[in-house]
Parts: structure tokens; sequence; C-alpha cells
């Protein structure tokens, strides 16, 4: 069974490795693809590796209100752009929303595939959570799954750049 995916922001590193996943997914068929930056290209203009039945697809200028038929769209927006925008998706497509603006929302699921997936089973709309939680939680729960390390002093010192 394939599902008809979307990607908004594709123009951005979230959106783009979204697309990586996305084009060699078994199940994925990506037939929407919308970006500011790079609206009115082709994929393969933009992403020269693309897979040949992806390469023209056109990129289009995100607005909710033209959406085809999707039943799963990944969000990929700068936080701020997106909490507006996604409220106007209707709610039979189920949103991935790969930024920051619904982390602590009403009504998403915070979720991380590899650590809860029953959590976001189901559910229509998931907040990713953001790169240092989902590499500290990848990390760990494993660790703290097989009674390796214990739970209550746990220090992440990390950085970014």
């Amino acid at each position: 069974m394939n599902l008809r995916v979307g990607i908004v922001g594709i123009s951005g590193f979230g959106g783009g490795e979204a697309l990586r996943l996305i084009a060699s997914h078994p199940s994925f068929e990506l037939v929407y693809a919308a970006g500011e930056g790079s609206a009115g290209c082709r994929l393969i203009d933009r992403f020269p590796g693309v897979p040949g039945k992806l390469a023209g697809l056109v990129i289009e200028k995100w607005t909710p209100e033209t959406l085809p038929k999707l039943d799963l769209l990944f969000a990929s927006l700068p936080t701020g752009a997106s909490a507006e925008a996604l409220a106007r998706v209707p709610q039979e497509v189920r949103i991935v929303d790969i930024g920051g603006d619904h982390r602590y929302a009403e009504g998403w699921t915070y979720g991380l595939a590899d650590i809860w997936p029953d959590r976001i089973r189901g559910q229509s709309r998931i907040a990713n959570p953001g790169c240092f939680p989902a590499a500290t939680l990848n990390a760990l729960a494993p660790l703290l799954a097989g009674g390796l390390i214990e739970p209550g002093n746990i220090v992440i010192d990390a950085k970014t750049g």
C-alpha cells in the first residue's frame, strides 16, 4: 500500500533529509513538494541525485488550501512559521512536524518512533523532537531499558554551532 506523501519546507535541511528518506521508502509516493526558496524548480534542479521517478516533480509555493490529496505531510518549516498554516491542513491528512512549533502544543503527540512507537500509532498530528532530544533519547533508551545505567543522574552537555 502506497501512501501519498508531501513535504513542505523542502528547500531546507530537514525537508531535504525528509526527501532523501521518502525517495527510497517502499511505501511512500512523493506527490507534493513545497518550498519558498525553490518554488517553480523541478526536484532534479534542486536535488541532482533525486531518483528519476521524482525528477520532474515541480516544487510549489506552500499554501495549505491548494494541497493535493495526501495521506501524510512532513512539515519542515522554521520555528514560528508552521502553527497557523498547519492548522489549515485538513484533519484527514496526517502531519509530522519536523520543526519546533508543535512539540508542546495541545492536540499534537510528541513522538520519537524509535523510542515510543505506541505513542504515535494512530495519531494524526505528530511533533518530532528536536536534534538534541532525538540524539540523547536514542542513545540512552537502550542503556536504560537494559539496566546498564541509572536514570537519576544523567547529565547531557551538548553544543551546537
